[in-house]
């Protein structure tokens, strides 16, 4: 009650309500007892004061429980001498660099090396790996951050990674987007397994997750019969026109189409192999001595070019000004498996791409599409027979980036030099990017030279700049200093040096201490 009286007091003024030690603790009384004031106002203020101690000085603290958390192991292996220091030091305090480029060379390094970040930087590093997209993030960094990261992971949800769960208690106690991430994952490396834990679930998922279940395998091929015998009779299932009422039926069943086309093993794709030979003609040429393969396709609808056969088979319905035999091509090029195409023209893909971009029967502004089309099926099937013959017809764009990744790096460097323009370079250094090599010298210098002469793509290339110089050969630095010395007078000079050169020169730089550094 005693600080109720207080404020009371407080409220009314010491004149209206003289101060009342009686309602006052006792030790706080002996204490005004000793030093009489005759200021009501000082003995007043004297009592608030010492009241409100007196009460902090009462209570008892919060006791927070400690979490059980052992302390971490011993570590067993190297921690990173302290040269590596200063380099990390540097690159964290560095602002307008991609330096999770440059840490992740440092850290692939260091991996290859055995040697694990020093304890005081694990934290910086993993702080700059949540917001940035390093390599083979949680791989990576699993093996770099040492038993002290590991013993760090339960403190910090984004750093689960460090610590990575069994793949069987994911599947039984992750949540949905954990095992997504799983089957996204395991698809790569075992698509057997992943077949086998979709079997699991599919008669307890709705048909949404089924669908989702299906794009993944859509997304990933494989030549697993029980998955084959699956899907056929998946498609058996769906053919009832009662199920195709629902809209998530069709679309199950379109998807499960574009899964058997992509198979060459598939009961469909047979199907359409021998109803489309009938289509491909031989023209005999000088007494029989040559002839010229051809597709010509019907005018009217036939047995197998039709609207039934388009609903029924391909479970898509035709829309637009576009004829049917134009149209049923376009959906065998883009969702049959290339070897589609090889079997049915029996030439060299050279020889067969003139024929397929040459189709009779589908209009001039069609044809100009269809390597567009076969190189999305190319990419879909991971078919890697056609896709040098189609990047060097085909224009470089998004539809033809994907096969970039079937070529190897010789077939890769080769087209980099016949079609390497101002205009595709980041298309080209993405794709060699990936490949985590350096670069010959002479490579090295065509990329180089290409960024010194474009004009209006200075900043488009930018960032494909920053990503070179992690493969560039690191003796082009001196062309880069003869550049960067040279006299700038013009807006775009100005602009090729402090956006594209520094900058390449800085990462380079970085580059070559790393190198002495391991």
């Amino acid at each position: 009650m005693a600080w109720n009286e207080l404020v009371k007091m407080a409220l009314l003024g010491t004149e209206k309500l003289p101060l009342q030690t009686a309602v006052l603790p006792d030790k706080i009384r002996e204490i005004l007892d000793k030093s009489p004031e005759n200021d009501r106002e000082a003995a007043f203020l004297k009592a608030a004061a010492l009241t409100w101690l007196y009460e902090k000085a009462g209570q008892k603290p919060n006791n927070t429980p400690l979490p059980n958390i052992p302390i971490a192991d011993a570590e067993t292996l190297t921690i990173a001498p302290p040269p590596y220091n200063p380099v990390f030091q540097r690159l964290l305090s560095e602002e307008k660099l991609p330096i999770h480029l440059l840490l992740t060379v440092l850290l692939e390094k260091m991996a290859d090396k055995d040697l694990i970040l020093p304890h005081d930087l694990i934290v910086p590093i993993l702080s700059i790996a949540e917001k940035t997209d390093i390599k083979n993030k949680p791989k990576l960094l699993q093996k770099v951050v040492g038993e002290r990261g590991k013993w760090l992971a339960p403190f910090n949800k984004k750093w689960a990674f460090l610590t990575p769960k069994p793949v069987d208690n994911i599947w039984l106690e992750g949540s949905n987007a954990e095992r997504r991430d799983l089957l996204e994952t395991l698809r790569q490396t075992d698509p057997v397994q992943t077949f086998a834990y979709i079997g699991e679930v599919w008669d307890e998922i709705n048909a949404n997750e089924r669908r989702g279940f299906l794009k993944l395998l859509e997304q990933y091929p494989s030549d697993n019969p029980d998955e084959l015998a699956f899907l056929e009779r998946l498609f058996e299932e769906l053919s009832d026109e009662k199920l195709l009422k629902k809209e998530m039926n069709r679309l199950m069943r379109e998807t499960v189409v574009g899964i058997l086309l992509l198979n060459p093993k598939s009961n469909l794709y047979n199907f359409v192999l021998e109803n489309f030979k009938k289509y491909v003609k031989i023209e005999k040429k000088l007494l029989g001595l040559s002839s010229k393969t051809k597709i010509v396709l019907p005018e009217v609808y036939d047995d197998f070019l039709n609207l039934d056969n388009l609903e029924h088979l391909f479970g898509v319905k035709k829309t637009g000004g576009e004829l049917i035999p134009e149209f049923m091509m376009r959906q065998f090029l883009t969702l049959l498996h290339p070897q589609f195409w090889s079997t049915i023209l029996t030439g060299s893909w050279a020889d067969d791409l003139k024929i397929i971009a040459n189709t009779e029967g589908v209009g001039k502004d069609i044809k100009k599409h269809h390597l567009m089309y076969l190189a999305a099926a190319a990419a879909k099937s991971r078919y890697r027979n056609c896709a040098l013959d189609i990047l060097k017809t085909a224009d470089i764009n998004a539809t033809t980036l994907p096969l970039f990744g079937l070529l190897t790096d010789e077939e890769l460097g080769k087209m980099a030099f016949e079609k390497l323009s101002d205009q595709n370079l980041a298309d080209f250094v993405d794709a060699l990017k990936s490949r985590n090599k350096v670069w010959s010298r002479s490579f090295s210098q065509l990329i180089i030279n290409y960024l010194a002469q474009a004009n209006d793509q200075i900043r488009r290339n930018a960032d494909a700049a920053k990503n070179a110089c992690l493969h560039f050969d690191l003796s082009v630095l001196n062309e880069l200093y003869d550049l960067s010395r040279k006299e700038f007078t013009d807006y775009r000079g100005q602009q090729l040096r402090s956006e594209l050169i520094f900058p390449m020169i800085k990462l380079l730089e970085y580059r070559l201490e790393i190198e002495r550094l391991l």
